[in-house]
């Protein structure tokens, strides 16, 4: 298997269709929550969701952040999905701002995923940037 795919439902799937279910599973939730609730609870509605389907998901994973082959300290995502895709989870106005998409970049380098997704649960519509490495 290489570190575009991984194993769901018996079957190798690339990352570009599990960030679909992702995404899919993601707008389920935002339609059964609604507007208004903080980011952990969407990101905790997400994981329940994702794992209710077989996904092997961690919440606030944490990967060392390395310097010259030193630990400088650690970040923690919001999702690790099937140790593929990374996932951030937003509910704010600014959830596209400059920091966040570099923040979304940094968090899949460091866990050498190939994919994150960010995603903003705030306003009427739910909202999907996706970042390649």
């Amino acid at each position: 298997m290489s570190h575009e795919t991984s194993v769901y439902a018996g079957k190798v799937i690339h990352y570009r269709d599990l960030t679909g279910i992702i995404v899919h599973t993601a707008f389920d939730v935002y339609h059964a929550l609604g507007r208004g609730l903080r980011e952990r609870v969407y990101a905790g509605g997400l994981a329940l969701a994702l794992a209710k389907q077989g996904l092997s998901i961690a919440q606030e994973k944490p990967f060392p952040v390395m310097l010259k082959g030193e630990k400088v300290g650690e970040i923690r995502v919001d999702l690790d999905v099937q140790e593929l895709v990374i996932v951030e989870c937003k509910a704010a106005k600014d959830g596209f701002c400059p920091t966040a998409k570099a923040q979304a970049l940094s968090n899949i380098r460091v866990c050498g995923r190939p994919i994150g997704l960010l995603i903003n649960f705030y306003g009427p519509e739910l909202r999907v940037k996706r970042f390649i490495r």
